[in-house]
């Protein structure tokens, strides 16, 4: 399992808990230049390992704050998915910065698509990603599905509406994730902070983390999938899931 634009590699770290698969090094930018996708090195690496067929799942998280709708005035819309005219320049390279990110994400689920392995691309529900042409290319593509899930449902008392875009031929039993809200009481609001033992926090920094619940469920439901085609592919002679990290 490899995490792409990890954050807190959250997920990472319960797939390794869960003492049944190998996982790659988390790779996303807050660790470094060498983490840098857009960096001509660290893509390259990328995509050598999954071209080489070894990694069995990627989920990857790519930065949103480009594409939220929350900021007003829009800086992007369905029509300007790049970014709307006239904005001052530095926004505008911000934008890119954000689209070439997304861009990356798909080329690397691409690839695992195209190998038959399992890929998975985070990214709230109401996300500008879902408006660029090539995402909307994908959620085309056969073999390609979207499913949209809510915090609550997994122990938190933020609603948070995400939406995974998954392989869904590889990952048939993915769908059961998708669990939406049943809550009979106000959900917190992400506006705003609160004072922590670490000091003052935005509660969106607050929940931006996986669930435990979620990642838990999301293990036990790729590790079904991957023994399930582990045990398909036996005698085939290569290895689905080995220890690799960047450096190797």
């Amino acid at each position: 399992m490899w995490e792409l634009f990890a954050g807190s590699h959250g997920l990472s770290s319960e797939f390794e808990a869960s003492q049944e698969w190998n996982v790659l090094q988390p790779i996303d930018v807050i660790f470094g230049d060498r983490h840098n996708v857009l960096l001509d090195a660290p893509h390259r690496m990328i995509v050598t390992v999954l071209q080489g067929d070894w990694v069995d799942l990627i989920h990857e998280g790519p930065p949103c704050s480009t594409m939220s709708q929350a900021v007003s005035p829009p800086r992007r819309t369905p029509a300007q998915p790049f970014g709307v005219a006239g904005l001052p320049v530095a926004v505008q390279e911000l934008l890119d910065a954000g689209t070439a990110l997304m861009l990356h994400a798909i080329t690397y689920f691409m690839i695992q698509l195209q190998l038959g392995r399992c890929a998975v691309i985070e990214q709230p529900a109401t996300s500008q990603a879902f408006w660029l042409p090539a995402f909307i290319k994908l959620l085309g593509t056969e073999g390609v599905l979207k499913l949209t899930l809510h915090y609550c449902r997994y122990g938190v008392r933020w609603k948070k509406p995400t939406a995974f875009t998954y392989t869904s031929r590889t990952m048939p039993d993915f769908a059961s994730l998708a669990k939406t809200c049943i809550c009979s009481v106000a959900h917190q609001e992400l506006r705003g902070g609160v004072w922590t033992s670490d000091g003052w926090r935005r509660w969106t920094q607050i929940a931006s983390p996986y669930p435990k619940a979620l990642c838990r469920e999301y293990v036990k439901v790729a590790s079904s999938i991957v023994c399930m085609a582990t045990a398909e592919d036996a005698g085939a002679g290569k290895s689905l899931n080995l220890p690799l990290t960047p450096n190797e």
